[in-house]
């Protein structure tokens, strides 16, 4: 029970264990199972290193979707339109997309404080390491392009 084992498939563990065919267990054969433990032991941890990342990353995906729907609620209420939030605030100089360096210094300016990469993730969804309009709001840009 200290090893693990709890009774049941005696005559199996020692075959396992005999390695040698000589009737009897040896130091030999109990390091396989040593060996066998650790390595389940290391499976084990990296399962639950890979499901602690990966509840992270899920995490961190809902955290960003919200910050954006904050950040677009408050483009809303300060500039009434997207379009006009992008025109006035995010790209003043008319181009027709933002880089991420340009995009932090925009929310910047507007005084936004909440993590603005988290933003700029969930905005550059294609890893174009572009934002244009039609990713803000694809509604304003159906709009300009009619």
């Amino acid at each position: 029970k200290v090893a693990g084992w709890e009774g049941g498939q005696e005559d199996l563990l020692f075959s396992v264990l005999d390695v040698k065919s000589q009737g009897k267990v040896t130091a030999d054969g109990l390091k396989w199972v040593d060996k066998e433990r650790r390595r389940q032991s290391r499976q084990m941890q990296a399962k639950q290193r890979s499901l602690t990342e990966s509840a992270w990353r899920e995490r961190q995906k809902k955290k960003a979707k919200s910050r954006t729907k904050d950040f677009r609620a408050f483009l809303l209420k300060r500039y009434a339109s997207y379009l006009r939030a992008w025109r006035v605030a995010m790209n003043p100089n008319d181009s027709a997309a933002l880089n991420k360096n340009q995009f932090m210094k925009a929310c910047a300016k507007l005084g936004w404080q909440t993590n603005s990469t988290l933003i700029w993730q969930t905005l550059d969804v294609d890893g174009s390491a572009n934002v244009t309009l039609d990713k803000l709001d694809l509604k304003s840009a159906e709009l300009m392009a009619s």
